[in-house]
Protein backbone atom coordinates (compact mmCIF):
# COMPACT_ATOMS: atom_id res chain seq x y z
CA UNK A 1 0.00 0.00 0.00
CA UNK A 2 0.91 3.44 -1.31
CA UNK A 3 1.07 6.43 1.50
CA UNK A 4 0.40 10.03 0.40
CA UNK A 5 2.63 12.33 1.08
CA UNK A 6 4.81 13.34 -2.38
CA UNK A 7 4.61 16.15 -4.28
CA UNK A 8 2.53 15.29 -7.56
CA UNK A 9 0.40 18.07 -9.02
CA UNK A 10 -0.68 15.08 -11.96
CA UNK A 11 -0.70 11.47 -12.45
CA UNK A 12 -0.99 8.57 -15.05
CA UNK A 13 -2.25 5.56 -13.64
CA UNK A 14 -3.76 2.06 -15.54
CA UNK A 15 -6.88 1.00 -14.78
CA UNK A 16 -7.71 -3.09 -13.93
CA UNK A 17 -7.81 -5.07 -10.96
CA UNK A 18 -5.06 -4.56 -8.58
CA UNK A 19 -3.34 -7.49 -8.88
CA UNK A 20 -2.34 -6.77 -12.67
CA UNK A 21 -1.86 -2.88 -12.10
CA UNK A 22 -0.19 -2.93 -9.15
CA UNK A 23 3.45 -2.94 -9.39
CA UNK A 24 2.65 0.18 -11.91
CA UNK A 25 0.24 1.85 -9.40
CA UNK A 26 2.32 1.79 -6.23
CA UNK A 27 5.53 3.86 -7.47
CA UNK A 28 3.10 6.39 -8.56
CA UNK A 29 0.68 6.93 -6.55
CA UNK A 30 3.85 7.26 -3.90
CA UNK A 31 4.18 10.48 -5.00
CA UNK A 32 0.77 11.86 -4.46
CA UNK A 33 0.42 14.69 -2.06
CA UNK A 34 -1.22 14.30 1.29
CA UNK A 35 -5.24 15.04 1.40
CA UNK A 36 -4.48 17.82 3.65
CA UNK A 37 -2.78 19.75 0.30
CA UNK A 38 -5.46 18.67 -2.27
CA UNK A 39 -8.63 20.48 -2.38
CA UNK A 40 -9.95 18.55 -5.45
CA UNK A 41 -8.93 16.08 -7.71
CA UNK A 42 -10.13 16.51 -11.64
CA UNK A 43 -9.76 12.22 -13.33
CA UNK A 44 -9.21 12.42 -16.65
CA UNK A 45 -10.84 9.03 -17.59
CA UNK A 46 -10.62 6.82 -21.37
CA UNK A 47 -14.10 6.49 -22.98
CA UNK A 48 -14.14 3.72 -25.29
CA UNK A 49 -18.00 3.92 -26.03
CA UNK A 50 -19.40 5.95 -28.85
CA UNK A 51 -19.84 9.60 -28.20
CA UNK A 52 -20.61 12.93 -30.03
CA UNK A 53 -18.54 14.66 -27.82
CA UNK A 54 -15.08 15.27 -26.87
CA UNK A 55 -15.38 15.08 -23.18
CA UNK A 56 -18.35 14.64 -20.53
CA UNK A 57 -18.46 16.05 -17.07
CA UNK A 58 -20.49 14.06 -13.87
CA UNK A 59 -21.86 16.14 -10.88
CA UNK A 60 -22.45 12.95 -8.64
CA UNK A 61 -20.03 11.09 -6.50
CA UNK A 62 -18.84 7.83 -7.06
CA UNK A 63 -20.00 5.00 -4.92
CA UNK A 64 -17.40 1.89 -4.74
CA UNK A 65 -16.92 -0.72 -2.36
CA UNK A 66 -15.04 1.47 0.07
CA UNK A 67 -17.46 4.13 0.15
CA UNK A 68 -18.34 7.23 -1.10
CA UNK A 69 -16.23 9.69 -3.06
CA UNK A 70 -17.82 13.02 -2.99
CA UNK A 71 -17.70 15.08 -5.89
CA UNK A 72 -16.06 18.70 -6.09
CA UNK A 73 -19.81 20.32 -7.40
CA UNK A 74 -18.61 23.87 -7.34
CA UNK A 75 -15.40 23.38 -9.89
CA UNK A 76 -17.95 21.18 -11.88
CA UNK A 77 -20.34 24.12 -12.16
CA UNK A 78 -17.87 26.54 -12.62
CA UNK A 79 -16.32 24.15 -15.48
CA UNK A 80 -19.71 23.76 -17.19
CA UNK A 81 -20.49 27.80 -16.91
CA UNK A 82 -17.49 28.21 -18.83
CA UNK A 83 -18.32 25.02 -21.78
CA UNK A 84 -21.69 24.16 -21.16
CA UNK A 85 -21.14 21.03 -23.40
CA UNK A 86 -19.37 19.55 -20.97
CA UNK A 87 -22.63 18.28 -19.12
CA UNK A 88 -24.44 17.28 -22.09
CA UNK A 89 -23.11 13.32 -22.41
CA UNK A 90 -23.14 12.63 -18.72
CA UNK A 91 -24.46 9.55 -19.23
CA UNK A 92 -21.32 8.23 -20.99
CA UNK A 93 -20.47 7.89 -17.19
CA UNK A 94 -23.00 5.01 -16.85
CA UNK A 95 -20.96 2.74 -18.42
CA UNK A 96 -17.04 4.14 -18.44
CA UNK A 97 -14.85 2.13 -16.06
CA UNK A 98 -11.53 3.73 -15.85
CA UNK A 99 -12.73 6.45 -13.66
CA UNK A 100 -13.81 4.03 -11.33
CA UNK A 101 -11.40 2.11 -11.23
CA UNK A 102 -8.98 5.59 -9.81
CA UNK A 103 -11.44 6.47 -7.78
CA UNK A 104 -11.28 3.50 -5.98
CA UNK A 105 -6.84 3.54 -5.82
CA UNK A 106 -7.75 7.25 -4.91
CA UNK A 107 -10.23 6.05 -2.06
CA UNK A 108 -7.45 3.54 -0.56
CA UNK A 109 -4.58 5.87 -0.75
CA UNK A 110 -6.88 8.96 1.20
CA UNK A 111 -9.06 6.96 3.06
CA UNK A 112 -11.39 8.71 5.06
CA UNK A 113 -9.78 12.06 3.77
CA UNK A 114 -10.27 11.55 0.21
CA UNK A 115 -10.57 14.68 -1.38
CA UNK A 116 -13.84 15.41 -4.04
CA UNK A 117 -13.34 14.52 -7.81
CA UNK A 118 -14.37 15.98 -10.69
CA UNK A 119 -14.63 13.38 -12.62
CA UNK A 120 -14.35 14.41 -16.77
CA UNK A 121 -14.48 11.51 -19.41
CA UNK A 122 -12.14 11.71 -22.72
CA UNK A 123 -13.82 10.39 -25.52
CA UNK A 124 -12.48 9.21 -28.65
CA UNK A 125 -13.33 12.39 -30.42
CA UNK A 126 -11.16 13.81 -28.56
CA UNK A 127 -8.40 12.97 -31.58
CA UNK A 128 -10.91 11.40 -34.05
CA UNK A 129 -8.71 11.53 -38.12
CA UNK A 130 -5.55 12.26 -36.83
CA UNK A 131 -5.68 16.00 -35.16
CA UNK A 132 -7.23 17.76 -32.15
CA UNK A 133 -10.90 18.53 -31.69
CA UNK A 134 -11.38 22.37 -31.28
CA UNK A 135 -12.45 21.21 -27.82
CA UNK A 136 -9.36 20.01 -26.77
CA UNK A 137 -7.67 23.56 -26.36
CA UNK A 138 -11.18 25.18 -25.02
CA UNK A 139 -10.68 22.16 -21.91
CA UNK A 140 -7.15 23.49 -21.59
CA UNK A 141 -7.61 26.77 -21.06
CA UNK A 142 -10.43 26.14 -18.68
CA UNK A 143 -8.76 23.83 -16.55
CA UNK A 144 -5.75 26.26 -16.41
CA UNK A 145 -7.81 28.89 -15.21
CA UNK A 146 -9.42 26.33 -12.72
CA UNK A 147 -6.46 24.79 -11.95
CA UNK A 148 -4.40 28.44 -11.71
CA UNK A 149 -3.45 28.65 -7.84
CA UNK A 150 -5.48 26.07 -6.31
CA UNK A 151 -4.51 22.87 -4.51
CA UNK A 152 -5.76 20.52 -6.94
CA UNK A 153 -4.34 16.92 -8.30
CA UNK A 154 -5.13 15.84 -11.70
CA UNK A 155 -4.95 12.15 -12.02
CA UNK A 156 -5.42 10.85 -15.49
CA UNK A 157 -6.65 6.89 -15.66
CA UNK A 158 -5.36 5.37 -19.44
CA UNK A 159 -3.28 2.37 -20.80
CA UNK A 160 -1.63 2.68 -23.86
CA UNK A 161 -0.73 -1.18 -26.00
CA UNK A 162 -3.87 -3.16 -26.28
CA UNK A 163 -2.45 -5.89 -28.63
CA UNK A 164 -3.10 -9.21 -29.57
CA UNK A 165 -6.30 -11.84 -30.09
CA UNK A 166 -7.52 -10.52 -26.51
CA UNK A 167 -8.44 -7.20 -28.07
CA UNK A 168 -10.06 -8.53 -31.70
CA UNK A 169 -6.36 -8.09 -33.18
CA UNK A 170 -3.83 -10.29 -34.82
CA UNK A 171 -0.84 -12.27 -33.00
CA UNK A 172 2.10 -10.33 -31.77
CA UNK A 173 5.69 -12.00 -32.83
CA UNK A 174 8.55 -10.44 -31.22
CA UNK A 175 9.01 -7.83 -33.73
CA UNK A 176 5.59 -6.73 -33.08
CA UNK A 177 6.34 -6.72 -29.31
CA UNK A 178 9.29 -4.59 -29.76
CA UNK A 179 7.42 -2.22 -31.97
CA UNK A 180 4.30 -1.74 -29.46
CA UNK A 181 6.59 -1.06 -26.65
CA UNK A 182 9.09 0.91 -28.63
CA UNK A 183 5.68 2.97 -29.63
CA UNK A 184 4.66 3.39 -25.70
CA UNK A 185 8.03 4.79 -24.55
CA UNK A 186 7.86 7.52 -27.76
CA UNK A 187 4.28 8.19 -26.09
CA UNK A 188 5.53 8.70 -22.72
CA UNK A 189 8.52 10.35 -23.84
CA UNK A 190 6.40 12.50 -25.27
CA UNK A 191 4.63 13.55 -22.35
CA UNK A 192 7.74 13.43 -20.36
CA UNK A 193 8.95 16.52 -22.44
CA UNK A 194 5.43 18.15 -22.62
CA UNK A 195 5.27 17.89 -25.96
CA UNK A 196 1.47 17.71 -26.79
CA UNK A 197 1.79 17.47 -30.67
CA UNK A 198 4.31 14.66 -30.48
CA UNK A 199 1.77 12.52 -28.41
CA UNK A 200 -1.01 12.52 -31.55
CA UNK A 201 2.01 12.36 -33.82
CA UNK A 202 3.11 8.99 -32.14
CA UNK A 203 -0.44 8.01 -31.69
CA UNK A 204 -0.71 4.99 -34.49
CA UNK A 205 -1.30 2.19 -34.93
CA UNK A 206 1.90 -0.23 -34.79
CA UNK A 207 2.09 -3.34 -35.97
CA UNK A 208 -2.16 -3.89 -36.59
CA UNK A 209 -2.38 -3.48 -33.20
CA UNK A 210 -4.76 -0.14 -33.34
CA UNK A 211 -4.11 3.19 -31.61
CA UNK A 212 -3.17 3.58 -28.14
CA UNK A 213 -5.84 2.67 -25.97
CA UNK A 214 -5.87 5.36 -23.92
CA UNK A 215 -4.61 8.05 -26.22
CA UNK A 216 -7.50 10.25 -25.86
CA UNK A 217 -6.34 10.81 -21.99
CA UNK A 218 -3.04 10.76 -22.83
CA UNK A 219 -3.33 13.76 -24.96
CA UNK A 220 -5.58 15.82 -22.81
CA UNK A 221 -3.10 15.15 -20.16
CA UNK A 222 -0.54 17.08 -22.41
CA UNK A 223 -2.37 19.73 -23.08
CA UNK A 224 -3.29 20.38 -19.54
CA UNK A 225 0.46 20.06 -17.57
CA UNK A 226 1.76 23.08 -17.20
CA UNK A 227 4.55 24.53 -19.28
CA UNK A 228 7.17 24.73 -16.17
CA UNK A 229 5.94 20.84 -15.46
CA UNK A 230 8.29 18.43 -14.46
CA UNK A 231 7.52 14.77 -15.50
CA UNK A 232 8.98 11.73 -15.30
CA UNK A 233 8.13 7.80 -15.91
CA UNK A 234 7.71 6.07 -12.64
CA UNK A 235 6.90 2.70 -14.06
CA UNK A 236 6.31 1.06 -17.08
CA UNK A 237 5.01 -2.84 -18.32
CA UNK A 238 3.71 -4.32 -21.26
CA UNK A 239 1.95 -7.56 -18.94
CA UNK A 240 -0.49 -10.32 -20.54
CA UNK A 241 -3.78 -10.54 -18.69
CA UNK A 242 -5.06 -13.69 -17.41
CA UNK A 243 -7.92 -14.81 -20.67
CA UNK A 244 -8.48 -16.92 -23.29
CA UNK A 245 -7.03 -15.35 -26.31
CA UNK A 246 -3.36 -13.95 -25.55
CA UNK A 247 -2.80 -10.53 -25.47
CA UNK A 248 -0.81 -7.58 -24.10
CA UNK A 249 -1.60 -4.03 -22.28
CA UNK A 250 0.92 -1.29 -21.94
CA UNK A 251 1.05 0.19 -18.30
CA UNK A 252 2.48 3.24 -17.32
CA UNK A 253 2.77 5.10 -14.38
CA UNK A 254 3.93 9.47 -14.84
CA UNK A 255 4.71 11.85 -12.26
CA UNK A 256 4.42 15.59 -13.02
CA UNK A 257 5.61 18.36 -10.23
CA UNK A 258 5.31 21.76 -10.53
CA UNK A 259 6.65 24.73 -8.73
Amino acid sequence: RSSAGGPASALLVPHGPIELVGPVLAPTLAAAPPAERVDFIVVLGADHHPGLLPYAVLDKPYRTPLGLAPCADDVVAALVRRIPWLEREAIRHRTAHSIEWSVLYLQHLYGDAMPPVVPLLCGATVCADGRAHDGVAELATALEAMLDGANALVCASAELTHAGPAYGRPMLDMAGLDAVIARDRALLDALVRGRARDVLALGIDVAGQGRPSGLPVLLTLAETLSVDARTRVSAYELVQPEGVEPGWIGLAGLVSTTG
